[in-house]
């Protein structure tokens, strides 16, 4: 999902426990054109809860209105209240990547654009990456499509 970050980032960490969480909103937007072919455009939010050192990334780096992509799992939560059960949806991140914003390249033609992006790739800042990936993290490549 192609994103921007709409909320500082939430991070916690458990007592008696190594784990840590961090969660965020982001805005991903639709746009179509309505039946009278004026173009509209639908603004959905979502919670994105990330953890242990994917956590710690996104605690350092992600900051409100950067703009992201997510690859991650829908979840479901359910709690339950004075006898009324509730539905939390959420993405579980297992990679963010940093995409550039329209501002970047406001008065860049295509080829300034394209290399632009790759100068940001090449130069990002030492320990700063532009694509994190949980399972990096972890060791292991079992979620691999190859």
């Amino acid at each position: 999902m192609n994103a921007t970050i709409g909320s500082d980032v939430e991070y916690r960490t458990f007592e008696n426990s190594d784990n840590v969480v961090a969660s965020f909103s982001v805005a991903t937007n639709r746009t179509y054109h309505d039946k009278s072919g004026e173009k509209q455009t639908e603004t959905q939010w979502h919670k994105v809860e990330c953890w242990n050192k994917l956590a710690k990334f996104a605690d350092k780096h992600l900051k409100k209105g950067k703009n992201i992509f997510i690859q991650g799992e829908v979840r479901t939560d359910k709690s339950e209240k004075d006898g009324v059960t509730r539905y939390f949806t959420k993405t579980l991140a297992n990679r963010i990547t940093f995409l550039p914003s329209k501002s970047d390249f406001s008065n860049a033609s295509p080829s300034d654009a394209q290399a632009q992006v790759a100068d940001m790739k090449d130069n990002a800042p030492q320990g700063q990456t532009t694509s994190v990936d949980q399972g990096a993290f972890k060791g292991d490549d079992e979620d691999l499509p190859f």
